[in-house]
């Protein structure tokens, strides 16, 4: 009897070893909106990977529901990509079912459309400097009105439009920025201002 009892000790701490936990989605669940009116689309089998990682996703099948009742009936799967229709948050539930064994998992995650910050623009006023005789421009004079008072958000800036939405080639010295002497005069400079925590930006 004791031999039996602990065979079935030993089996079920194995059975407990080898269940396979789920992720929660936490990248692709995240999207920034391009429009702010809280819609976007979300490419689910990106979701379903990091749902699976690390796991191969050929052992497993996974589909996407509106509703945990089809979720629950494997009804109504939803196609990539999948366009939210609840505005900026809505849960969807995750059908994951093991191939080999027929075990059936459900997991419900959160899609978040992300607001992207404003750009508008703004100007700067200065007078020329008596040594260079062009003006020594503080580029972080307008960095609150370019933010709006967001607290978690960054403002850089650059000369070209296409460096700031590769955020490369940042002006180093925005307290002082010199304008250049060739031609255009006080040509335009770029920012990007970027949210610290959802990694949505404008540029402007």
């Amino acid at each position: 009897m004791k031999k039996q009892l602990l065979t079935f000790i030993l089996f079920f701490a194995t059975s407990l070893l080898v269940a396979q936990s789920f992720n929660q989605p936490s990248l692709y669940n995240n999207v920034c909106d391009d429009n702010n009116d809280g819609i976007a689309a979300f490419w689910l089998g990106e979701i379903s990977a990091e749902i699976l990682m690390p796991v191969e996703s050929q052992f497993y099948t996974i589909t996407h529901h509106e509703t945990q009742m089809d979720a629950y009936s494997n009804a109504n799967a939803l196609s990539s990509p999948y366009t939210n229709i609840l505005p900026f948050q809505q849960t969807l539930f995750a059908r994951i079912e093991n191939a080999t064994t027929g075990e059936v998992t459900y997991i419900s995650y959160p899609l978040n459309v992300n607001p992207s910050p404003s750009n508008q623009t703004v100007t700067i006023t200065n007078c020329a400097n008596t040594t260079t005789s062009f003006p020594c421009w503080d580029l972080t004079s307008v960095e609150a009105q370019i933010s709006q008072g967001a607290v978690a958000s960054i403002v850089t800036f650059f000369t070209s439009q296409a460096d700031a939405f590769s955020n490369v080639a940042q002006i180093t010295n925005p307290t002082c920025y010199i304008s250049p002497t060739a031609s255009p005069v006080n040509p335009p400079v770029f920012y990007r201002v970027e949210n610290t925590v959802t990694g949505c930006f404008a540029v402007g």
